[in-house]
């Protein structure tokens, strides 16, 4: 391997405060999703409001993906290149100045490029929210702590989500309509007048929109005012050793079909799922459920994914090796959970309230649980490669799939269930791929005799 010391200890340290790093990372994840999420979670109100239709909110969402996915190379470049602090300070400052667009105007053509401004923004850093926790892990923690913490880091994205979900339609109310003895889409469709809280849905988004400012402008100050880049004696046997060249090991991932393995069977099921996940309101608006239940499936679904990628990252982190028989299993139930789901939306089967959330929430802790795996997996694979450019090319391929996902709502008179079926489809086709699938640990074969004390 070309692989060199960075330092002279014999010993390899833990630090305490890497505990402190892996917080600030992780918020940065949880905030950069807040607002990638964007008007998802208030999609009714913010279509009455700014005078968009569905179509737009899932383009405002695909918007940061785009961003991202012009922006993953440079991002990657800074993050082995430059570095955790350097990399923390612009997409902080980013997700800031994001955030702050929205809060500058609500009247409706205005608001609409601003918004569409800052989540481009917003989207450049979701590069290193994504990026950059298989980098924070392997410079901060040792070998059986490292999945842990990337699960944890990587995994606030879901929280950041569940936050949107629960925190928007508590402070943004939904519309209501004069008159109205249809469902509401039907009614703001045959005649927007209808609407007779306007002028409060307007004051409640734009008190969205100063709360999450506030939030992303204090972590900025935080990163700014202390976020160290690196111990001074690495956790690890392989954290002190010089990785492959930035623009050698892309050319080698480029060229590399076992990451690219890894890659698809990552970003095909994880793409589709947070893209899905993101316009859940809009999904399942057909199907009777309200914007405020819909954001009660995703938080349980975020928060349940969050806890449950935790714990299956720690036994990962303990049983050594067994990556790939993990995620065998857990994405095998969650297509049988979501394909239940489906035919209860569709009426196929009898739909039971109970059953419909269990596996709906069910089926999102399972693929959203998994997805921290797969950046280990693809690490330890292209191991001596810079953990930046792996999960930043693994980010690329996310993005890349989520986006043509959202590109799909534009098609014309398409109709709501196809994204469950898609959903579907992307989590059976990657079962037999991991099956096929033969891992290998390069990482962990190198740190495993030097634990440090």
């Amino acid at each position: 391997m070309d692989v060199q010391l960075l330092h002279d200890c014999t010993k390899p340290k833990l630090y305490r405060s890497r505990w402190y790093v892996l917080s600030c990372l992780s918020l940065l994840s949880c905030i950069q999703n807040v607002i990638w999420v964007g008007y998802g979670p208030v999609a009714q109100s913010a279509k009455a409001v700014f005078q968009w239709s569905d179509s737009m909110i899932d383009m405002l969402v695909n918007f940061g993906n785009i961003s991202c996915i012009i922006c993953i190379l440079p991002a990657s470049w800074m993050l082995d290149l430059k570095g955790l602090r350097t990399s923390m300070m612009w997409a902080t400052f980013l997700i800031a100045v994001g955030s702050g667009c929205r809060c500058l105007s609500s009247e409706p053509s205005t608001a609409t490029w601003l918004v569409s401004i800052g989540q481009t923004v917003n989207g450049v850093s979701g590069t290193v929210a994504f990026a950059g926790p298989s980098l924070l892990s392997e410079t901060w923690f040792p070998p059986n702590e490292r999945a842990t913490a990337t699960a944890i880091s990587l995994l606030f994205t879901s929280v950041g989500g569940a936050v949107a979900f629960i925190i928007g339609p508590q402070v943004v109310s939904e519309p209501k309509y004069i008159n109205c003895t249809r469902n509401i889409s039907t009614c703001y469709s045959a005649n927007s007048t209808l609407l007779s809280n306007l002028a409060t849905l307007r004051d409640e988004i734009m008190l969205l929109n100063y709360i999450e400012f506030g939030v992303a402008a204090l972590l900025m100050i935080t990163v700014f005012i202390y976020f160290p880049n690196a111990p001074p004696t690495p956790p690890s046997e392989t954290a002190g050793m010089r990785r492959t060249d930035f623009k050698a090991g892309t050319k080698k991932l480029f060229k590399m079909l076992k990451f690219w393995h890894i890659a698809f069977m990552f970003a095909i099921p994880s793409g589709v799922y947070g893209s899905w996940g993101s316009v859940l309101d809009v999904n399942l608006k057909p199907f009777g459920i309200s914007q405020k239940e819909a954001g009660w499936l995703d938080f349980y679904g975020s928060i349940g994914g969050t806890i449950f990628g935790i714990l299956l990252s720690r036994f990962s982190d303990i049983f050594m090796k067994r990556i790939k028989s993990f995620l065998v299993v857990v994405y095998s139930v969650a297509a049988l959970f979501f394909v239940i789901f489906t035919l209860m939306c569709t009426k196929i089967i009898h739909s039971h309230t109970g059953v419909l959330y269990f596996t709906c929430i069910g089926g999102s802790i399972l693929v959203g649980g998994a997805m921290p795996l797969f950046f280990e997996l693809s690490c330890e694979t292209t191991y001596p490669i810079g953990e930046g450019v792996t999960t930043g090319l693994m980010t690329l391929a996310l993005n890349l799939t989520g986006s043509m996902f959202l590109l799909l709502s534009l098609i014309p008179n398409i109709g709501s269930i196809w994204p469950n079926w898609t959903l579907i489809g992307c989590i059976v086709i990657t079962v037999p791929m991991l099956i096929a699938f033969k891992a290998d640990y390069k990482r962990i074969d190198v740190d495993v005799d030097n634990k440090p004390d």
